[in-house]
């Protein structure tokens, strides 16, 4: 990969070894005290080394997240 007066860059490779999954929302207000209603909920794996390959591909590098098979809970969120 050519990137701006650069060398080419060698691919990065992360490992994640405690991944999450990070959930988003949209609301139209937030009042103290009473609910607050979303809508656009949606939902993404996460944790330091997947946030970090998502990065450096939204900035067109080469990249690699692992992770461990994850648990029963959750597994097909990760996918």
């Amino acid at each position: 990969m050519k990137t701006k007066g650069y060398a080419s860059m060698k691919p990065i490779v992360t490992l994640t070894l405690n991944p999450s999954i990070d959930g988003a929302a949209e609301a139209d207000t937030i009042r103290p005290t009473h609910k607050i209603r979303t809508s656009n909920e949606r939902y993404y794996p996460g944790g330091g080394g997947i946030n970090v390959a998502r990065v450096v591909a939204e900035l067109g590098g080469a990249t690699c997240a692992t992770m461990p098979p994850a648990a029963r809970p959750g597994r097909s969120s990760m996918r």
